[in-house]
């Protein structure tokens, strides 16, 4: 075989152009997946947006820049969408523990449980950001706040400086703000900004149930728990007739800031 193209090669020159653009239609047309392209098109939109616009750039464009184009495109979806990571509120199950929405007005008064799904990054800091003060703003009185972690991936400098940000307002109310379920990736990133250190490596914890507890020992107010009306964890029986030892052997209430001022103007 290569003796024949050896031998051959010459000859190459003699074919008309026609013929040779006709041979390169039907060898484009046979490297074409077709099964590919219908899978692109039907998964998602943006997939099909990027095929088709990369398609059409190779028509108008020099083969290079329609890559760049194509390339491009996907890196700017990709960005619109990990910018709105999914976030929303959970509590325990009572019979099962096992994180619930917050159906039925079942929220603490004193604590917001919230799961970010997603990158928190300079992409998607400032949605995140506004979505967690958002929560503090509809409840004036809430003074803590749990971050679940579990399905959080990626977390950079921006992601940092919103924590902090959000960390000021907590401590502004005399709260605390807590972590669960970081995983070791992230939890380096805590390390080395030193915002570990300024939370408090006691505030991360490993389970939400651990972390709920951690918050109850710390942050709770013993006046507004006996008054609540609801029953969001399992402790919350035991707290309101004022056992608070559930939550730790040898725990006592914390002196709250309605505590505080009740006693300063007696």
């Amino acid at each position: 075989m290569a003796v024949v193209i050896l031998l051959a090669a010459p000859l190459a020159s003699k074919l008309p152009v026609a013929g040779l653009a006709g041979v390169l239609m039907v060898v484009a047309y046979d490297m074409v997946q077709k099964a590919d392209i219908k899978r692109a098109v039907r998964c998602t939109r943006g997939d099909g947006l990027v095929l088709i616009v990369t398609f059409l750039s190779t028509l108008f464009l020099h083969l290079e820049f329609a890559v760049y184009v194509g390339v491009l495109l996907s890196i700017g979806l990709h960005l619109a969408e990990t910018a709105h990571p999914r976030i929303y509120s959970s509590v325990p199950d009572l019979k099962t523990g096992r994180m619930v929405g917050t159906a039925r007005g079942r929220i603490c008064c004193q604590m917001d449980i919230v799961t970010v799904e997603g990158a928190v990054f300079f992409g998607s800091v400032t949605f995140v950001l506004e979505d967690l003060e958002r929560r503090l703003r509809n409840h004036p009185r809430m003074a803590n706040l749990l971050i679940r972690l579990h399905q959080a991936n990626i977390l950079d400098a921006s992601g940092i400086h919103a924590l902090e940000v959000l960390l000021d307002e907590i401590r502004e109310r005399d709260g605390g703000l807590y972590f669960a379920g970081v995983k070791p990736k992230v939890f380096q990133v805590f390390k080395n900004s030193g915002l570990l250190r300024e939370v408090g490596e006691t505030n991360f914890r490993t389970s939400t149930g651990s972390a709920i507890r951690q918050a109850m020992r710390e942050s709770f107010c013993p006046a507004i728990c006996a008054i609540c009306e609801y029953v969001v964890f399992v402790e919350c029986s035991e707290l309101k007739q004022g056992n608070w030892e559930v939550v730790g052997e040898g725990v006592r209430p914390r002196k709250c800031e309605s505590q505080r001022q009740e006693k300063h103007t007696t």
